[in-house]
């Protein structure tokens, strides 16, 4: 019984040294996982507006496509003989 007695309190110390080390790893990975939900909420909204970007240079270019053609056959008004 005398064995055990000194071993007793360094022991309860060190399960309370782990309890406050896993709660502060806890609290830390917490902190992480916040993190992690606000820069993927932040990617989803770059996403969408990297599409909107992609639907108004899809627009731009069909206009421009469409200019284009236009002055194609404009330009070809001139060149053809009156």
């Amino acid at each position: 019984m005398s064995d055990e007695a000194p071993t007793q309190p360094n022991l309860e110390t060190i399960l309370k040294e782990m309890r406050t080390g896993f709660d502060s790893i806890n609290t830390h990975l917490s902190s992480i996982q916040n993190r992690l939900d606000i820069f993927e909420s932040q990617l989803v909204q770059m996403d969408a507006r990297i599409d909107r970007l992609g639907g108004i240079f899809h627009a731009t270019r069909s206009e421009m496509l469409g200019l284009r053609a236009d002055f194609k056959e404009f330009r070809s008004q001139f060149k053809a003989p009156a």
